[in-house]
């Protein structure tokens, strides 16, 4: 009922009485999936035809629509593509979170004090994103 609260004793009688092995009815040995009763269909898992895994591994990586295409301009003003920053992570070795520092700030990497040594290599590199 709305409003209506259970007492402390309640509430404690009830989990004392759920909690016996007995009482419970998906651990009694009385309930059994398929047999006694229908599987409840939010239980049962999603199934995708094969037609459809094959559509979504295509829209994958940096065929996805939402994939953030990323540009690293080095030092020497060479510039190379990622489609994404997983990729950037996996190939560059530039973690997501210093990406997005750079790309919002616009600036080339330079290093400030107590900054992690992977990062010394990327010294004057500019990061932008593309748009889509």
């Amino acid at each position: 009922m709305l409003g209506k609260h259970q007492t402390e004793f309640q509430i404690a009688s009830h989990r004392s009485w759920s909690l016996k092995k007995e009482n419970n009815p998906m651990t009694n040995g009385k309930v059994k999936w398929g047999v006694t009763h229908n599987h409840p269909k939010g239980m049962l898992g999603k199934r995708q035809s094969e037609k459809h895994k094959e559509a979504m591994s295509k829209k994958t990586g940096k065929n996805h629509v939402g994939a953030t295409k990323i540009k690293v301009i080095s030092t020497d003003g060479t510039s190379e593509m990622f489609y994404g920053f997983r990729e950037l992570e996996e190939k560059a070795g530039i973690g997501s979170a210093l990406a997005r520092k750079l790309i919002k700030s616009g600036l080339p990497y330079k290093s400030v004090v107590g900054s992690p040594n992977r990062y010394k290599r990327l010294i004057g590199y500019k990061i932008e994103k593309i748009p889509s």
